[in-house]
């Protein structure tokens, strides 16, 4: 769990639709009732301390780009080191003892591909025109430590294409197909301090938009700001929740791979947000953020689904094409992939209306920890969701996460 301010530059994405939403009102709950509502998945304090093991030898892994290839994992109790040489280092040893000690399976295997050569081939990808020039849309591209590759989705697999590929990248991309990923836009009748999952509605290229709000963070100063998705509503435009104004948008950052991200603000936010199902008056306090990890679960949560349970797919951010009826198809990077657990049709990942909303998991001290905020929807029943880390939105504006 962290909770800091940064003083960097980072990445985001966005989502629209148009949905006739049910009303609500009420009074907010800040406990769940355990007789009426089901006990959310939680991560307990040791599975956290992996997740945060994790993300440290990440950090060490990505500052030796000429040696590692990156790292993979099963969850938060099982990490793979892709190692393209064999010395030992002292600073990572650490690293795997506090893993293992923490309960973590630690294993490494030899790879052909370091993060230097993988990282320049990833910046490549996203303007190469062999994919435009065989008539190929371009929809993801992640690298993949676990099969020392970068795994690249697209829309079609044309004969020889796979040939092509290989003579310009040589062995470091696999192609697989992708359906297309689009951006979505959806409670409803918040009032200050506004609080994460709410309806957002305001303007755009494509006129009226609909989104969801994610988390609240601030500025060194103390100025708050709601976060939600870049391609959400347009700069300087204002904000209303249906009933009441929510604000301006203050910020804004989307496409050519920055974070899509944007912060609203002038009015009073919270560190709370709406959970469960759409009518839900149940709130929960955000207790600071994490970078998740590979096949670990999380929720997303938005103005139309509501909360969904998922998994997440790669090993770290990746970029994607997103489509989005008001700025057509942009790029954007920092997301990660999630798949509904419980599957097709009867339950989506998201969809739209709900970007900008809230990705979490649950502490089991009844507190949640921010994971990112929705982008895009794909697949034929809405079964998978694309999210932008949070660390890079806070990264980009320096903000710091606000807790509850």
């Amino acid at each position: 769990m962290r909770i800091r301010s940064f003083t960097a530059a980072g990445c985001v994405a966005a989502m629209i639709a148009v949905f006739s939403l049910p009303a609500y009102g009420g009074d907010a709950t800040v406990q769940p009732s355990s007789s009426s509502t089901p006990s959310p998945h939680t991560v307990s304090p040791a599975q956290m301390a992996r997740i945060d093991d994790i993300d440290a030898l990440q950090a060490l892994i990505n500052s030796q780009p000429d040696r590692f290839g990156g790292i993979s994992t099963n969850g938060d109790n099982s990490v793979s080191i892709c190692d393209t040489g064999s010395a030992p280092d002292a600073a990572i040893a650490v690293v795997v003892a506090k893993l293992q000690q923490d309960g973590a399976n630690i294993t490494t295997h030899s790879c052909a591909h370091n993060l230097q050569s993988l990282n320049s081939a990833f910046a490549e990808i996203g303007s190469s025109s062999i994919f435009s020039d065989n008539g190929v849309e371009l929809q993801s591209w992640v690298i993949d430590p676990a099969n020392d590759d970068i795994s690249v989705g697209v829309s079609a697999i044309p004969t020889g294409f796979s040939d092509k590929v290989a003579a310009q990248f040589g062995g470091m991309v696999s192609l697989h197909y992708q359906d297309p990923i689009v951006a979505t836009y959806g409670r409803y009748g918040d009032e200050p301090p506004f609080k994460g999952g709410d309806q957002l509605l305001g303007t755009n290229p494509a006129g009226p938009g609909r989104c969801t709000s994610g988390f609240t963070a601030h500025t060194a100063s103390g100025a708050a700001y709601m976060i939600t998705a870049g391609h959400c509503f347009d700069l300087g435009s204002i904000v209303t929740n249906g009933n009441l104004e929510y604000g301006g948008v203050d910020h804004r950052s989307f496409n050519g791979g920055n974070v899509d991200a944007e912060l609203i603000g002038g009015k009073s936010y919270t560190g709370h947000v709406f959970t469960q199902s759409l009518t839900s008056p149940v709130l929960y306090p955000v207790k600071g953020w994490a970078t998740w990890c590979q096949n670990c679960y999380l929720y997303t949560d938005g103005a139309v689904t509501g909360e969904a349970f998922d998994q997440v797919q790669d090993a770290q951010s990746g970029c994607i094409h997103i489509t989005s009826p008001a700025y057509g198809t942009y790029y954007t990077c920092g997301i990660r992939e999630a798949v509904s657990v419980k599957g097709p049709p009867y339950y989506p990942a998201c969809a739209g209306g709900d970007s900008g909303g809230p990705v979490y998991a649950y502490n089991n001290d009844g507190t949640l920890e921010a994971i990112g905020i929705v982008t895009g929807v794909s697949g034929a029943f809405n079964d998978t969701c694309w999210y932008t880390e949070i660390y890079p939105i806070l990264v980009h504006w320096s903000l710091t996460l606000t807790a509850g």
